[in-house]
């Protein structure tokens, strides 16, 4: 158990310490506004994962429920 957590904890501690290592700061603004703009942030498409964690999340919720419904059946 002991040896379980101790590795839990050293690989959260790697993810953690590599994803803050690999981490970038925002280019410089150009010197000219009116040159090569586009919204704050780019055009990040983050729609398409919002509905595929919303899609798992349903279909995890349907399969959960269905498995307790067959539970319930069984032992009465």
């Amino acid at each position: 158990m002991i040896k379980t957590l101790l590795r839990i904890f050293i690989l959260s501690l790697f993810v953690i310490i590599y994803s803050d290592l690999k981490a970038q700061g925002p280019p410089d603004p150009p010197d000219d506004p009116s040159i090569g703009g586009g919204p704050v942030g780019g055009s990040a498409p983050i729609g398409d994962g919002t509905y595929l964690l919303l899609l798992s999340g349903a279909v995890w919720c349907y399969r959960k429920t269905n498995q307790a419904l067959a539970k319930a059946k069984f032992d009465s």
